[in-house]
């Protein structure tokens, strides 16, 4: 951890060799505390398995293979199916398909769900959209 200017702290994890090369992964903030907090974060991580040199998904990726390896195959009828697909087709993509997983935040899925309210009837986007959207941001 050092101060790489005044008044902006920075911190490394180093992920280890991959591919021949040393990874790292660095973290910005403020303040030392927050650094300090953020660089805590990425190690909890690492320690959870998380691949931390991966390059970040969008909503849209981590959603076609949600439906294609998961809800395809987990009992789910094919007329959800058939209905989850429409969801994410129609509003999930086009509204926040482009949105990097680790950059979702509940705030962005509110903002989208009130968006879709005056363009979808009452309920027919609740368990879908919203559903799906929930589960990426947990991801």
């Amino acid at each position: 951890m050092y101060e790489q200017r005044p008044g902006m702290w920075a911190a490394v994890v180093d992920l280890g060799w991959i591919d021949g090369k040393r990874k790292r992964k660095y973290v910005y903030a403020k303040s030392e505390g927050e650094v300090v907090r953020k660089r805590d974060e990425l190690r909890r991580q690492l320690q959870l398995g998380v691949d931390l040199s991966a390059q970040p998904r969008t909503l849209e990726a981590w959603l076609t293979e949600w439906l294609r390896d998961v809800k395809a195959h987990d009992g789910t009828r094919p007329s959800t199916l058939v209905r989850y697909r429409l969801a994410v087709g129609k509003h999930l993509v086009p509204g926040l398909g482009r949105v990097k997983l680790n950059r979702l935040t509940p705030r962005d899925v509110q903002r989208f769900l009130t968006g879709l309210r005056g363009k979808t009837r009452p309920g027919q986007h609740h368990q879908g959209a919203r559903g799906a959207a929930c589960r990426a941001g947990r991801r």
